[in-house]
């Protein structure tokens, strides 16, 4: 007979109402309490990870494909996207889906007030079922069938801070040489809770 189950038979036969029963009975009740918060704990943090990773892949993706450059600039280098390059991608195990975007630096401008962005312009491929759980007014920015779109989505911090809403227009410039700008009509307004 081994020394543990000796000392285990010896502590749950003991007669009720003795001292070490009752210290018995408060420690299994103790260990199951801790354990059971334990799980809730796990199961809790779980789902704050689950949620925040999807956040952040609703706006970037997975695997981001950019140019290597040793510049600074929050602009992407552009890099010649041939329908070979996308067709192999797609045929990658465990790619669902591609997109491609630019990033550009620019002033959005109001009668009072100026707020320097990055602008992420997208095409008609973007996937826009993942990002309409963020839009909290409006709706997200149709692409036209041809040239470029004049609408937007703001943050909603963006939006505070500029006094815009829903149907605004805005006043965008460009940081190039010569500077370019585009009038952006607001159709939705966004917030994901990562700041």
């Amino acid at each position: 007979m081994s020394l543990p189950y000796f000392i285990s038979r010896r502590i749950s036969k003991n007669k009720t109402g003795s001292f070490s029963t009752v210290i018995n009975k408060i420690a299994v009740v103790s260990i199951a309490v801790a354990l059971a918060a334990l799980i809730c704990t796990f199961m809790i943090l779980r789902g704050f990870e689950d949620t925040i990773k999807q956040k952040i892949y609703s706006f970037s993706g997975h695997l981001i494909i950019s140019k290597y450059t040793l510049s600074t600039s929050f602009e992407n280098s552009s890099i010649v996207v041939e329908d070979s390059l996308m067709d192999g991608l797609r045929a990658l195990p465990g790619v669902d889906y591609l997109q491609t975007y630019a990033y550009k630096a620019g002033l959005l401008k109001t009668n009072d007030e100026v707020q320097g962005v990055i602008l992420k312009g997208l095409d008609r491929s973007f996937d826009t079922s993942a990002f309409t759980m963020h839009m909290v007014d409006g709706h997200f920015p149709k692409f036209p069938e041809e040239g470029y779109g004049t609408e937007v989505a703001l943050s909603t911090k963006i939006a505070n801070y500029l006094s815009l809403k829903v149907g605004d227009e805005v006043l965008v410039f460009f940081i190039q040489n010569p500077p370019r700008y585009r009038n952006l009509k607001i159709t939705g307004i966004y917030e994901t809770g990562l700041e």
